[in-house]
């Protein structure tokens, strides 16, 4: 019976230790290998979950600990509605591990060629009309007219075959989009 009762005992001090309430927690996402550590934010409305992001379980740990020690002096922010840019940082720490390498660059590409420029800058009814009477006539007319009012991209735009518009019932389908290459052509 003491044998039984010391390999019990063995076995329960190589577990690990459950955290307690309140500490956090951290894992290991499978699909890309980065550490996460999350904690309830009890100074946010609601206990709003926060999240840190690392390399490695000791760096994930640190930066949990730290985040927690700031929620508890209240420096950090609320959780609430991100701004624009806040939101788009969310690229870099959560995405890069989600989607193809090429399918990561080519967003951050957009958003830093094209969104952080223009965040705060929108066209005005105004400027959509003026850019619309000069756009008359032009062989991209449509192209333009599509662009303000349906909002896709350029690729989509240029993408578009007839097959796809349908104008009894009034409906675009977008199937495919055109895409620049970095390899060299075969």
């Amino acid at each position: 019976m003491l044998r039984s009762n010391r390999r019990e005992e063995e076995a329960r001090a190589k577990k690990p230790k459950r955290r307690i309430n309140g500490e956090g927690s951290i894992y290991q996402r499978k699909s890309e290998g980065r550490w996460v550590g999350q904690f309830k934010d009890p100074a946010a409305p609601g206990n709003d979950i926060r999240y840190v992001y690392a390399k490695t379980q000791q760096e994930a740990r640190k930066k949990l600990k730290d985040e927690m020690a700031r929620a508890q002096a209240g420096l950090l922010e609320e959780a609430g509605t991100p701004t624009v840019g806040e939101y788009l940082g969310w690229m870099e720490n959560v995405v890069s591990g989600e989607v193809a390498h090429r399918t990561y660059h080519n967003y951050l590409s957009q958003i830093r060629n094209h969104i952080f420029p223009a965040l705060g800058k929108y066209l005005t009814p105004e400027q959509v009309k003026s850019l619309l009477v000069a756009a008359k006539g032009d062989r991209l007319e449509a192209l333009y007219v599509l662009a303000v009012t349906c909002g896709l991209r350029q690729g989509e735009l240029l993408g578009l075959r007839w097959e796809e518009v349908d104008l009894e019932a009034r409906k675009l389908t977008v199937r495919r989009q055109v895409q620049r290459s970095r390899a060299a052509p075969v």
